[in-house]
């Protein structure tokens, strides 16, 4: 019998198929789940995952659920999959006698703890992080006997991250991938920084850092139980502190191993010395949220604190060492006018970076964007139950709402957002220099044509409100 089974939901259990990612979709393993897992293996608990790569139904879950008789269930959820947590958790009690008990963990209930009172499927919930408390939690359950229901637990954040193990990995498939594997860490936990529409600090605010030394052991660890040397790492910030980047690119160098790695950036802290001993340390991607193309909304209305000048001199010293800088923008933000809109929709042309992502403005529970809206009156909170209980439809992308600004439609923003990526993809200069790194890779050019064709097949003309 198991002690913890720990399960990475579906965003829904009724399209599943729709929610899976393509073959062209790089899926992470649940690095959280893994960590958990590791945490409850030291405290000397018998502990095994399930993660969404597998593809199970929930008939499948149920039946293995069955077989492997856990006495906890443990799933941890953002807003996105609370719909397929609800699901889980209402079919484990329905199919399940006696039913194990489920703990709730993640960022949603961290933004809405008293989601347990209002979902009793939820038998505990834990907010912040959980690799102190959950194995506490399973040892008053299983081996005081207590009877602990209907609670929200507040986490305790691992003051020192280098105490934890490394994560269990070897509990589920890394090479789930058709394509390369790349394998998720971190370096960091916390983010310092408050923007509007990010739900992040409901986790934890607090920054805490990997010994560089302990970091490089894991990848070489990973190497050598898998041969994976693609890595992506998944801190808030990578770049926040420039001596802990250096001390990590001095460590991979000095390895001797040549991994591939990618990362998350701000461009208001990018500096030469450090980009360039990245790229020498493997670094071939920096990810940058800008958010938008107008300084106003950007830091005025978004709380970004970048300047067009940040990111015009990150973006040349990207390409300087030849990482690729791919930047991810928002359309709709409180206050946005047409003018500012069309700033963004001309981001990608006039910086000229290796990507852009462009979606539209939502709000999430935990957000300064969703507390505000709340707190005007000009969004209903029971929005969270009804978008649980399927009332707003199944599939996260098409039933939870967007943020739409007073005077636009959501018409607006997809027609800004489609011509924003028509604007920089489908331009000749663009499509040249894809075509010229590209082209000794039939796999990278079908990609390519591929984007295009979807781009110029589903693009609309923008056109200015009247």
């Amino acid at each position: 019998m198991l002690d913890v089974l720990l399960i990475n939901p579906f965003i829904s259990y009724n399209t599943l198929s729709e929610d899976m990612p393509d073959d062209n979709y790089h899926h992470y393993p649940p690095l959280g789940y893994l960590y958990l897992a590791a945490a409850l293996r030291k405290n000397g608990f018998k502990v095994d995952v399930i993660d969404t790569s597998s593809n199970l139904t929930l008939k499948q879950t149920i039946s293995i659920i069955k077989t492997k008789k856990p006495k906890i269930i443990g799933l941890s959820a953002m807003m996105a999959n609370m719909r397929g947590a609800y699901q889980l958790a209402t079919e484990i009690k329905k199919k399940i006698k006696p039913a194990p008990l489920i703990i709730l963990g993640g960022h949603h209930v961290s933004s809405d703890p008293t989601i347990i009172q209002r979902f009793p499927c939820f038998d505990i919930g834990i907010t912040g992080e959980g690799e102190i408390t959950l194995p506490l939690i399973v040892d008053r359950i299983i081996n005081k006997k207590e009877k602990i229901k209907n609670i929200t637990i507040n986490g305790e954040l691992p003051s020192n991250l280098n105490k934890l193990p490394f994560p269990a990995r070897d509990l589920i498939d890394v090479n789930i991938l058709k394509s390369k594997p790349v394998v998720g860490m971190i370096t960091t936990r916390g983010c310092p920084y408050h923007c509007i529409f990010c739900s992040r600090p409901a986790i934890s605010k607090t920054i805490r850092y990997l010994s560089p030394k302990l970091v490089v052991a894991e990848m070489i660890d990973i190497f050598k139980k898998t041969n994976i040397n693609e890595f992506c790492f998944h801190d808030d910030t990578f770049n926040l502190d420039d001596q802990h980047v250096i001390d990590i690119c001095q460590e991979i160098i000095k390895s001797g191993h040549k991994f591939n790695w990618v990362c998350q950036g701000r461009f208001n802290l990018i500096k030469e010395k450090v980009v360039k001993i990245m790229a020498k340390a493997g670094c071939t991607k920096i990810m940058f949220g800008v958010e938008s193309g107008n300084e106003r909304i950007r830091n005025m209305v978004v709380g970004k604190g970048i300047t067009d000048i940040q990111i015009k001199k990150g973006i040349n010293l990207c390409w300087k060492y030849n990482i690729e800088p791919d930047v991810f923008l928002m359309l709709g933000f409180p206050t946005e006018t047409d003018k500012e809109l069309s700033d963004t929709i001309n981001f990608g042309k006039k910086f000229l970076p290796n990507m852009i992502g462009v979606n539209i403005t939502s709000a999430y529970p935990g957000s300064k964007l969703w507390n505000n809206l709340v707190k005007n009156n000009e969004l209903n909170p029971r929005i969270i139950d009804d978008y649980i209980l399927g009332k707003l439809g199944e599939g996260f992308r098409k039933a939870w709402p967007n943020y739409i600004p007073k005077g636009m439609t959501l018409e607006h923003l997809i027609s800004a957002r489609n011509l924003a990526q028509r604007k920089f993809y489908l331009t000749p200069k663009y499509i040249l220099k894809r075509i010229s790194r590209d082209f000794t890779s039939w796999k990278k050019m079908k990609e390519n044509i591929l984007q295009a064709y979807s781009i110029f097949r589903y693009g609309q003309s923008y056109k200015k409100r009247n």
